[in-house]
Formats: structure tokens, sequence, C-alpha cells
């Protein structure tokens, strides 16, 4: 899967935007290579209901953050089929190939947003987990879930299952 992703170009600093895009609001932010994926060089929240696309909104926080970047990956509320989605509460579709083009991008990464949740687990530091339910530790497996959303848990690539598979809440 085309994931994008931070170079390991030794000594070359690369940008990339990340975002959660969201039917009420939206969180953009640059991460780079030299300051790593736990601190944004520049965050920002925005209305979604405000724009008429989200490409509008794209272009105005690059603008106005005077920030280039070179790749993007974005979780979004709602179904991702390829490298598009429709947003939930939303008449806006993101698309990750006009995204790569309007913004001359290396590569665009579309992902629901409880998937995108599930690819940071790798990165989170001790303090970031918290037990919900002491149990016996039975393996390196992790799995993510969520309110039923049409995707009802995300997996970590560890993990036996996953998004992408068929599910159904109960």
């Amino acid at each position: 899967a085309n994931r994008a992703a931070f170079s390991n170009v030794v000594g070359i600093t690369m940008n990339a935007l990340v975002g959660d895009i969201g039917g009420t609001k939206t969180i953009l932010a640059v991460f780079s290579t030299e300051m790593g994926p736990r601190k944004p060089l520049v965050e920002k929240t925005y209305q979604s209901s405000h724009y008429e696309n989200f490409e509008m909104m794209v272009r105005e926080f690059l603008d106005e953050m005077k920030t280039q970047v070179d790749s993007a990956s974005f979780g979004v509320a709602g179904p991702v089929v390829g490298s598009r989605a429709r947003i939930t509460n939303l008449t806006w579709v993101v698309d990750g190939s006009a995204l790569q083009s309007a913004f001359n991008l290396s590569a665009v990464a579309i992902l629901n947003d409880l998937e995108s949740v599930a690819y940071a687990i790798p990165i989170l530091a001790q303090e970031d987990i918290h037990t919900l339910s002491a149990g016996i530790h039975r393996s390196a497996r992790r799995a993510l879930g969520g309110p039923c959303n049409g995707t009802c848990g995300a997996g970590h690539p560890d993990a036996r299952f996953g998004s992408r598979r068929k599910r159904h809440c109960e």
C-alpha cells in the first residue's frame, strides 16, 4: 500500500502534511524528519463547514504557515475507496491523486481515521499508554477499537484483523 512516509535519506529534511479530517473540525499539521513524528512544526484546527472543499483549506493552511511539504497523509471520517473518500457530514470528496497534483507532492495517503490512529501505535511512548483493564499479556499483537462507524476496528500490521476486513458491529 502507498503510504506517505518520512524519507530516510541522511542529511535531507523532509516535511509531511498530516491531517485529521472530520465533519465538524479538521486538524492540519506539518511534521519534519528533523523533529520526528511526535512534535509538529505547525498545527492548526479549522471548522470544516467553513470551507467549500478540503483543497481550499489545505491551500490556506500552507500559505498561512509558509511551509513547504513533500508528502501528505490524512485520516478521514468516512470510508476510503482507493485514494478517495467522501467525508461524513460534508459534501467534500478528498481525492489523494488530485491533492498530489495540486500541491506537487511525492505521495499522498488517504486513510480511514481509525486506521490512521492504528498506524501511530508503534510510536506511542509509555506515558501515552493507559491500562483500562489489567490482564495477562499473551502476544505482541495490537488492535484498536472504536465506535462503530463502518470499520469497527483497525489493526496495526502486527494485528490479525483490521479495518480493511469486512466486519459487523454487534
